[in-house]
């Protein structure tokens, strides 16, 4: 407030201007960045994820440790290094490099049997593993997916009571996504039994019916979907190899 006086009256002039500190507006520039962003890379956001974190912290450090502060007086040269290292500090502990990756790299599925082909006119069960492979050079974060299908010889696929098998759940906390490091693999063994007439696994699961004495294909469908999880996973399917089945 300010009083000027011309001879006469004096009169009281006040200043409501409320001024606004820098980082504020900096702050608010980047919160509206992240959320234009967001609009349109969907999925990818992640990636921005600790880069508006580490500004956020880098925001609120730069006003504490600024020159001139209480905190910078006392700590003197070591302000600066001291500020980093809780810039530092602050994102790890946060996991924000979580963010980072996940979401992208190469998976590939592979089908092994206990014979080739896989016979079970005798009655005899065999065993059929399918393995779902990181084979890129970045982890990749999944909840997983798993189903089976059997294509008669005219490559359609045989029809089945329910999904052979069911996929889990979908994953209700980041805990429960699985992170496949690069060569890892996810691996279901699953041995099949047939009668004749009906062939499936030997788990509680739907079975196919077909028809004795003609061939079959097995292959498998897996991969990963969004589930639950806040953190960016792996989000596809890929097929395994087939399997030529005799009933």
């Amino acid at each position: 407030m300010s009083v000027q006086s011309d001879g006469e009256d004096p009169r009281a002039e006040v200043d409501l201007t409320i001024p606004i500190p820098p980082f504020v507006v900096s702050g608010l520039a980047a919160t509206a960045l992240f959320a234009v962003l967001a609009r349109f890379l969907g999925g990818g956001i992640f990636l921005l994820w600790p880069l508006a974190f580490a500004a956020a912290a880098s925001t609120v450090v730069l006003v504490v440790f600024r020159p001139g502060s209480a905190v910078y007086l006392r700590l003197g040269p070591w302000a600066k290094p001291v500020g980093a290292l809780v810039v530092l500090a602050v994102l790890m502990g946060a996991g924000g490099t979580e963010y980072t990756y996940g979401f992208y790299g190469n998976l590939a599925a592979l089908a092994t049997a206990d014979a080739d082909p896989v016979d079970l006119s005798g009655g005899t069960n065999h065993t059929v593993s399918f393995e779902l492979k990181n084979t890129g050079t970045t982890t990749v974060r999944i909840s997983p997916t798993f189903r089976l299908v059997l294509e008669n010889a005219s490559g359609q696929a045989v029809p089945v009571d329910i999904g052979c098998p069911p996929s889990p759940p979908p994953s209700s906390t980041d805990r429960d996504a699985k992170q496949l490091p690069p060569g890892g693999s996810i691996v279901h063994h699953v041995t099949f039994w047939s009668n004749g007439t009906n062939l499936g696994p030997t788990f509680d699961c739907g079975k196919w019916q077909v028809t004795p004495g003609q061939t079959y294909t097995l292959y498998a469908v897996m991969g990963g979907r969004a589930g639950g999880s806040t953190l960016p996973v792996w989000v596809g399917s890929v097929e395994s190899n087939r399997i030529a089945v005799i009933p």
